[in-house]
């Protein structure tokens, strides 16, 4: 879904998630995300890439225990505590964000 100009990534009429419940691999970069609260009940996600969107809340990430990549490089994120849960997580890219504490 990279290029799509989505602003949300949540159920609407023009996404159903339901029927991507069983993604492991989850590609929405480049396109001018602002909420990414769909994301929250795909447990199955093992990489995620959001780079170059709008995001400053990945607390929709926090529940994603079998993450193990996670792209989110030119995007607005102030505050990582989110990402502490996520114990599987081997690669993460921040680099371009509004970071002020790791």
């Amino acid at each position: 879904m990279r290029d799509k100009g989505l602003s949300e990534f949540k159920s609407n009429p023009d996404i159903d998630l339901d029927r991507l419940m069983g993604l492991e691999y989850l590609v929405i970069s480049h396109n001018q995300l602002q909420n990414i609260d769909g994301v929250s009940d795909m447990l199955g996600l093992q990489e995620v890439n959001l780079n170059n969107n709008l995001l400053s809340d990945i607390t929709a990430l926090e529940g994603l225990a079998q993450l193990r990549r996670l792209f989110l490089a030119n995007n607005q994120v102030k505050v990582v505590l989110p990402l502490k849960p996520l114990k599987q997580l081997t690669e993460l890219s921040l680099y371009n964000n509004k970071l002020f504490d790791l």
